[in-house]
């Protein structure tokens, strides 16, 4: 008999706004190690009482304070490495033509302009 690995978990936090209260829900999905098909295997709701619209960065510090909230009801087995090299998702280094993709650039629908002449 083989060893299945299993895979590695996903977590989601996240956070809305609906009427008068904040929803904060952590989920951790884990695959079976039969198959990729990812359940959720912990789910917990929070959720706070607040009648004035939050923005974006009221919410995201929300999410920080989720995370920290759940990080420390949970045991540490090791430390998370530090200085981890990351790139923000579509942040590249070379530029895309206009229309993008492999076969080239649309012309410019202004004929007659050059990048001299814009």
């Amino acid at each position: 008999m083989t060893n299945r690995r299993a895979y590695p978990p996903t977590v989601t936090v996240s956070a809305a706004q609906v009427g008068g209260h904040v929803i904060l829900d952590y989920f951790e999905y884990r695959a079976k190690a039969g198959g990729l098909m990812k359940r959720a295997a912990k789910h917990t709701r929070v959720m706070i009482r607040h009648d004035e619209d939050l923005d974006a960065a009221q919410l995201l510090s929300l999410v920080s304070r989720m995370c920290a909230y759940l990080l420390a009801r949970t045991p540490v087995r090791r430390a998370v490495p530090r200085h981890l090299p990351w790139r923000e998702v579509g942040a590249t280094e070379w530029s895309v033509p206009p229309g993008g993709g492999e076969g080239g650039a649309k012309p410019d629908p202004r004929p007659g302009l050059t990048e001299r002449g814009m």
